[in-house]
């Protein structure tokens, strides 16, 4: 019984899903004014409801590099999860939890690395169109997606 009330209760989280895809510029500042551009495609999956209260769960795909000093910085497959406040119909708040994967790699040394950060972002609707600015960290992340 428990679990076909927990059905019911979840079901207008599923059926006012919707998925999403897109492109992202990762700006990511070193300091002393120096920075790198990283590219990725994205992909993910909204929950939209009835309250004004949505929830993104998505992953970030590395597709194009940067090249700092001889070492070259990609952006392995990264994840993130954001709760957004739509403030109207258009615009919205953001919290984002990421887990950025990358490898950095200097002719035959490579290495990876990972690292967890929060960070805020706003957004604005412009019917399937979704665009995007987050800061996280040092880095800041603008993303144009479409809904499906």
């Amino acid at each position: 019984m428990k679990k076909l009330m927990m059905a019911i209760l979840l079901m207008p989280i599923f059926v006012s899903a919707g998925f999403t895809t897109g492109y992202s510029v990762l700006d990511l500042d070193l300091g002393d004014g120096d920075s790198i551009s990283l590219g990725a495609l994205n992909a993910a999956y909204t929950w939209e409801g009835d309250s004004p209260f949505s929830t993104q769960a998505g992953v970030l795909i590395g597709i194009q590099d940067d090249k700092f000093e001889g070492v070259t910085l990609e952006l392995d497959p990264s994840f993130y999860l954001k709760g957004m406040y739509n403030l109207n119909e258009n615009f919205f708040i953001a919290a984002t939890w990421t887990k950025f994967e990358a490898e950095a790699s200097a002719g035959s040394i490579s290495e990876s690395a990972s690292d967890s950060e929060m960070g805020l972002g706003i957004g604005f609707n412009a019917g399937k169109f979704r665009f995007i600015f987050d800061h996280v960290d040092d880095t800041d992340i603008f993303s144009i997606q479409y809904s499906f």
